[in-house]
C-alpha cells in the first residue's frame, strides 16, 4: 500500500486537475473547501479509491459520473497539490485496483503556498 505522501501523481497531471477543476467544480466549490488538515483529516484511513468515487457519483452536481475517469483522477491530484502532498514522476492512474492501493493518511499538518504560482498547478 502507498501513501498519498510518496508522490503519486504528477505536476502535469495537477496541472489538468486544475483545468478540470475550474471547469467543473468551481462554479460549486471554491477550492479552500478543500484545502487544510480539516478536509484532509476528514479522510484519513480512506483510499483514494473512496475519494475518486464519491466524486465520481456525486460531481458535477447537475451530471454526476460525466467526466472521463482520467479527469476525475487530475482533479484528485490538484486537490493533493493544493494540500502540500508532493507530486511524483508518474501519473496516478484512475483504474480502481490502482486507487486502491494508496491510503489517505493523517493527521496533516498544512503549508499554506506562498503565492497564488502554486495554488496554479
Amino acid at each position: 500500500m502507498r501513501s498519498i505522501k510518496d508522490g503519486v501523481y504528477s505536476i502535469e497531471q495537477a496541472k489538468r486537475g486544475l483545468k478540470g477543476y475550474k471547469k467543473s467544480c468551481l462554479k460549486c466549490h471554491h477550492p479552500k473547501q478543500f484545502a487544510g488538515p480539516a478536509y484532509m483529516d476528514s479522510w484519513s484511513g480512506a483510499r483514494i479509491y473512496d475519494l475518486f468515487e464519491v466524486l465520481r457519483r456525486t460531481m458535477p452536481t447537475e451530471n454526476p459520473g460525466s467526466l472521463k475517469r482520467d479527469q476525475y483522477a487530475a482533479i484528485i491530484a490538484f486537490l493533493l497539490k493544493i494540500n502540500s502532498f508532493p507530486p511524483g514522476e508518474k501519473t496516478m492512474s484512475s483504474e480502481p485496483a490502482d486507487l486502491k492501493q494508496i491510503r489517505i493518511e493523517g493527521p496533516f499538518k498544512w503549508t499554506k503556498p506562498t503565492n497564488k504560482a502554486d495554488n496554479e498547478g
